[in-house]
């Protein structure tokens, strides 16, 4: 994955999220993953062979996990498919982020606006 502004590699949301994929059998990983990508399958070259679902610009996009500060730590995480990105906001607790993102790739289905 790709580290982003506002959030670091030994930050707790990146760690959390890393023990909650950890957690998950791989039928859960594949709707993780159609989640945050908008496919279920890592490509045949691995992470590094994805691509961006814009037809504008289909060059590589790295898996990249997004932490910021301007949503609410009530809100799901937010999936931008176009980019591979996944945002996160600062969740207050391991389980607090295991449930928002259980909630996210279960019960979920197409685009949604808050």
């Amino acid at each position: 994955y790709q580290r982003r502004v506002r959030g670091t590699e030994n930050s707790d949301i990146v760690k959390w999220f890393w023990q909650v994929v950890e957690e998950m059998d791989n039928e859960r990983k594949a709707r993780l993953l159609q989640f945050a990508t908008g496919s279920s399958r890592v490509p045949i070259s691995g992470f590094a062979g994805l691509r961006g679902s814009s037809t504008v610009n289909s060059a590589p996009r790295l898996f990249t996990l997004n932490v910021t500060n301007t949503m609410s730590n009530r809100s799901l995480p937010k999936a931008q498919t176009c980019f591979n990105r996944l945002d996160l906001p600062h969740y207050e607790s391991f389980e607090i982020m295991r449930g928002k993102i259980k909630i996210a790739i279960e019960e979920t289905v197409g685009f949604n606006r808050e």
